[in-house]
């Protein structure tokens, strides 16, 4: 195989070319070019990648794309998002962020390499009433370049994380573009519960307080209230005619009551024997879910052993009920499911909890995850969901971390798209399973 002659603008920290360091090995890719502005993000790509300084551009601005012309077979560029995210103020091309999409059509334009690849957020498709995608791709077909383009979630190719991002795919050549198809989407296998780290710091779990204010229910409905405030923060209570409620309570490290197994408390607790409860064991209510009263019941942290590795059976997990602009006006989350951070008082929030997936990463990693305590995602875990394999070297903060994984492309998916590139351009078949999911962090 001769080697892939590789180059990539706005780089992050390299997720393109771990995707092709899989598809064509690491022996055959020929570092062309990258270019990429952010000193921290500059410094996790030179500790993972070799590149000769003379080719690891800074400013796309300045970038004379001229000295690469016929010597780069593949181009791969994501301009900032922040212009065209729904997150965002969406001022699209208005933007300074938004106007470096004009400086990616230069650089190709200027090298000319046969196939380019460009992703963005989803929301590029929509802003302007989608003028703005249509522009884009009519300035790459007004240089030559056929476009495929389409909204690709990481979690439909093998990786936890419900992230949808648009990704085209142009070629100079236009037999290869009609032989070019995006690979069929293949069942999730894996679970967020099978990236998480084994032993984490315990900077990363939550304390009560923050535990609180996630699940603050005083800006939704009235029927939602708190208990106990002091000795366990309560995650949340609905009020019914027919229990005691829907509760459920950690103590002030973030530890969820999950057994009736436990040191009994020399307190007494009034009427936890109306809900089946041990008189010195506190029983809160039980569960508005099916099931026996076993698997329904909700017991407060004081006396009970606060660790999920004592669950006896299926659908026995504590139920974490965080509110949400739903129906019922909350979400329910158990072990391996996250929970979004931000906005936690929004009327017209929903979709808070990600049933066992990771959400959409963001810069500051704005989601907890519920493994036995409630913590914040670990940047190891942040860059597997984002498929990078554990060697790839951090060398910056956490802050810093969590923005990289959030801005980085996910490597299966680009992993995926090499593939189906060389598919077509052998004139191979693309319309079967992909053969690259063997190997996710």
């Amino acid at each position: 195989m001769s080697k892939l002659r590789y180059a990539c603008l706005f780089s992050g920290i390299g997720a393109p070319l771990q995707g092709a360091y899989r598809v064509y090995g690491k022996e055959n890719i020929e570092h062309v070019f990258s270019c990429e502005y952010d000193k921290f993000a500059r410094q996790s790509f030179e500790a993972n990648y070799d590149i000769a300084p003379e080719h690891f551009h800074k400013d796309v601005n300045d970038l004379d794309a001229t000295q690469y012309k016929g010597k780069v077979d593949i181009l791969i560029g994501g301009s900032p998002c922040q212009a065209f995210s729904i997150a965002g103020l969406r001022n699209g091309t208005e933007d300074v962020r938004g106007q470096l999409i004009y400086q990616y059509i230069r650089v190709v334009e200027e090298c000319k390499p046969p196939v380019i690849v460009y992703e963005n957020v989803k929301g590029m498709m929509s802003i302007t009433g989608g003028r703005t995608i249509k522009e884009f791709v009519q300035a790459l077909r007004d240089i030559g370049y056929y476009c495929h383009y389409e909204v690709i979630n990481t979690k439909d190719y093998g990786v936890p994380q419900n992230r949808e991002r648009l990704f085209l795919v142009g070629f100079l050549d236009h037999d290869t573009y009609h032989r070019f198809e995006y690979a069929p989407k293949v069942k999730l296998e894996k679970r967020l519960k099978d990236v998480l780290e084994e032993v984490v710091d315990e900077k990363y779990y939550l304390s009560g307080k923050a535990i609180t204010y996630i699940t603050d229910a005083q800006m939704m409905a009235k029927k939602f209230t708190s208990l106990n405030g002091e000795e366990s923060q309560t995650i949340m209570s609905q009020y019914s005619q027919s229990s005691a409620g829907t509760f459920l309570c950690v103590d002030s490290n973030g530890k969820i009551s999950d057994s009736e197994v436990g040191t009994i408390t020399s307190r007494y607790h009034k009427g936890a024997e109306k809900f089946g409860g041990n008189p010195f064991i506190q029983v809160l209510g039980l569960l508005d879910i099916k099931g026996t009263d076993q698997i329904r019941r909700v017991y407060g942290t004081d006396g009970i052993a606060s660790t999920l590795t004592t669950m006896q059976g299926v659908n026995q997990e504590p139920k974490i009920q965080v509110p949400s602009a739903t129906k019922q006006g909350y979400e329910t989350a158990t072990t391996g499911d996250s929970i979004n951070l931000s906005v936690p008082n929004s009327k017209t929030r929903r979709g808070r909890v990600g049933k066992q997936v990771a959400q959409c990463l963001d810069t500051a990693c704005n989601q907890a995850v519920v493994s036995g305590r409630i913590r914040k995602l670990t940047p190891r875990e942040c860059l597997r969901l984002q498929d990078f394999h554990d060697t790839f070297k951090v060398v910056v903060s956490d802050s810093q971390a969590y923005k990289q994984a959030g801005n980085s492309m996910s490597v299966n998916i680009l992993e995926m798209i090499f593939t189906q590139i060389e598919k077509a351009k052998s004139n191979e078949k693309t319309n079967t399973l992909f053969d690259f999911l063997g190997e996710t962090a």
